[in-house]
């Protein structure tokens, strides 16, 4: 029975359309992997990928509100999950988004730098 189904699933095109990273302001560290990624993938994908700029807040909500036809895709960093715990949001980020990958690592530095220097 399972054998049957896989062929209906293989014989799907995908992507057949533009696919689209919406992440956060231009300039930022996330809008240079974005542009990595995107220029990475539209060639062995064979469709334009194009990065969409937008303030975080508006990012994720035009991602939540998206159809869920994976040609809209969220490259955002831990604000989607702290940004509930600190004000109320317009989604719920175990409802309303799937992760698909860790994309980036970026190394984070606490400094204790002395007053009387």
């Amino acid at each position: 029975m399972l054998v049957w189904g896989t062929g209906v699933v293989s014989g799907q095109n995908y992507p057949n359309k533009t696919l689209r990273i919406v992440t956060g302001e231009p300039g930022g560290g996330q809008d240079f992997a974005a542009r990595l990624f995107a220029q990475g993938i539209s060639g062995s994908l064979g469709q334009q990928v194009i990065v969409d700029n937008r303030p975080t807040a508006i990012a994720i909500d035009t991602v939540v509100k998206a159809p869920p036809d994976g040609y809209t895709i969220l490259l955002q960093g831990n604000i989607i999950w702290t940004g509930p715990l600190l004000q109320k949001m317009s989604y719920d980020p175990v409802s309303d988004l799937s992760p698909i990958t860790l994309a980036v690592i970026a190394p984070k530095f606490l400094l204790y730098i002395p007053y009387y220097l």
